[in-house]
């Protein structure tokens, strides 16, 4: 009898014990995705940011500032800063461009040294502040 008394007391926290599994995954997925836009966010920002210390030009009328080695590249059509975006599958965030000149941005080639749109986005962004993101909306989804 007394064994039944303390399943009863403890059936309704059972209950909340066993979709804590589920809520903390969901609330790590929620995490992901807050992540995932907070880095799309600076991304845009970096992009459209003014202090470019690169070569000026004049594109059909128009006067460009270019990015310099290791800024994050400067806007000039809209199409890199319009092709960020990033996914999140099985609690794994991937975040990335895919403009077909990206990848050529990033690692530079033999004529032009490298303009790292995504790594200055993540430096900037920094872990501590993603994992404070991640920590909050588990914390959200388990209480």
């Amino acid at each position: 009898m007394r064994e039944w008394a303390l399943r009863t007391k403890v059936g309704k926290r059972a209950n909340t014990l066993g979709t804590l599994a589920s809520r903390t995954r969901k609330g790590a997925n929620t995490g992901m995705h807050l992540m995932g836009d907070l880095l799309v966010k600076e991304f845009k920002k970096q992009v459209m940011a003014k202090n470019k210390k690169g070569k000026i030009y004049r594109l059909k009328g128009r006067i460009h500032r270019a990015s310099a080695p290791s800024q994050t590249p400067a806007n000039r059509t809209g199409h890199y800063k319009d092709m960020i975006g990033f996914y999140v599958s099985n609690l794994n965030l991937t975040f990335g461009n895919n403009a077909h000149y990206a990848e050529y941005l990033e690692d530079g080639t033999r004529n032009m040294y490298p303009r790292y749109g995504l790594k200055n986005t993540i430096k900037a962004v920094g872990d501590e502040k993603m994992v404070t993101v991640l920590e909050n909306a588990i914390k959200r989804s388990v209480n």
